[in-house]
């Protein structure tokens, strides 16, 4: 929005995180036709977030949201062929979720390597194995870097223990139902 930046959008997760709600939705800008944010897009008075910025920003705050108990039950505007026609700028991209997602595990796992060394090895649930890989491959390269052992593993072992880091497990929960095993 207007006057919002990485910044503001960081420290809004943070308040929204210390309210404790039962969920949260994360919606990016988009610039419809027809709006006062349009005529603003087309003074050049603002610009909407790219989708790079759209995925690091959202995909940092939902892995943020599911460390702390929070699901994220929507990740942008349903798809509706009258609003798509719309849009003039913004961060549209029909696989956003899944590229979210991605983000969100990369964050997470980030975030326990630097707290806990970087692991040998990663078990996933089978389910999340298009998170590794991203949209066409689109995460191969961070995840070779952020694991140089290449040793991550599917399982069909489902997490079964809320969000976040569990010490007494080893399994890292950012979603319920997706999991990593840090080694």
């Amino acid at each position: 929005m207007p006057g919002s930046d990485a910044g503001v959008f960081a420290r809004d997760v943070a308040a929204a995180i210390a309210q404790k709600p039962a969920c949260v939705r994360l919606y990016p800008c988009l610039v419809p036709e027809g709006t006062g944010l349009a005529a603003l897009w087309r003074r050049g008075e603002y610009a909407p977030w790219s989708a790079e910025e759209t995925v690091a920003r959202l995909g940092d705050a939902f892995s943020r949201f599911a460390g702390a108990g929070i699901p994220v039950i929507r990740l942008s505007v349903a798809p509706e062929g009258d609003f798509d026609r719309s849009i003039l700028a913004g961060p549209r991209h029909p696989a956003l979720g899944s590229l979210v997602k991605t983000e969100a595990l990369l964050c997470t796992v980030r975030r326990l390597a630097s707290q806990h060394g970087v692991p040998a090895a990663m078990r996933l649930p089978a389910s999340c194995q298009g998170y590794i890989w991203g949209d066409r491959g689109s995460a191969a390269q961070s995840w070779a870097e952020l694991l140089p052992s290449g040793d991550i593993t599917f399982v069909k072992q489902p997490a079964d223990d809320g969000y976040g880091w569990s010490e007494r497990t080893g399994w890292l929960v950012y979603e319920e139902g997706y999991a990593a095993s840090i080694e």
